[in-house]
């Protein structure tokens, strides 16, 4: 029985041809590690400038480094899901053609699962881990962040239904559809983002310590 994925039904095709979230923008999202998020050599390799600029922002005097450690799906580290999901929700935003706050979007979207633990590693509580990471992804923003409504609403309902309440902002709607969308990608493929995860182990290995 053949397991059916969006693939199948087109969506993966138009999503990379609208904004090349894991081909041409993954390669991209290489060389601004290589280059430190230079802004002009990244801008120049096609990797969208404010996604740079917001990566450069957030890793400063933050925790975003220790999403490296901890595996969302598959294989895929939680913060190269959460790149992966960013760039999925802008190329819906492009293929539909609708108005966002694309900083917004950006940062909400790095941030959604700032959960900072191992959700595999047996504890008890893990067993809810859906229906708690996205409140507890937002304390630990809030701690390191000045975070604005919408960036709050797209870290608080990206798991919604299972949220209960329904996202607020367009924005949010996005993130939560794309989150979706990554994760069946991350279950049935492995290695689902080579050329993000070599980026995210460069901005690691740059910073830490």
């Amino acid at each position: 029985m053949k397991l059916w994925t969006p693939r199948d039904c087109g969506l993966w095709g138009s999503l990379q041809e609208q904004a090349g979230c894991w081909s041409s923008a993954g390669i991209c999202v290489r060389h601004a590690a290589s280059r430190g998020f230079s802004e002009r050599n990244d801008v120049k390799h096609g990797m969208d400038r404010e996604v740079i600029i917001c990566l450069r922002e957030l890793f400063c005097n933050s925790r975003l480094k220790m999403m490296m450690d901890f595996t969302q799906h598959g294989d895929t580290t939680c913060l190269a899901h959460t790149i992966a999901v960013v760039y999925c929700a802008l190329a819906i935003a492009r293929l539909l053609r609708l108005r966002v706050n694309k900083r917004e979007l950006i940062r909400g979207g790095i941030l959604h699962d700032y959960f900072l633990y191992d959700w595999h590693d047996g504890e008890k509580e893990r067993r809810i881990h859906g229906f708690t990471h996205p409140r507890l992804a937002l304390e630990n923003a809030e701690n390191d962040f000045l975070l604005s409504r919408r960036e709050r609403d797209i870290i608080r309902k990206h798991m919604f239904p299972l949220t209960v309440k329904p996202p607020a902002y367009r924005e949010a709607w996005l993130i939560c559809l794309a989150d979706k969308i990554c994760a069946c990608r991350e279950a049935v493929r492995r290695d689902a983002y080579p050329q993000i995860r070599r980026m995210a182990e460069r901005q690691h290995n740059r910073t830490a310590g």
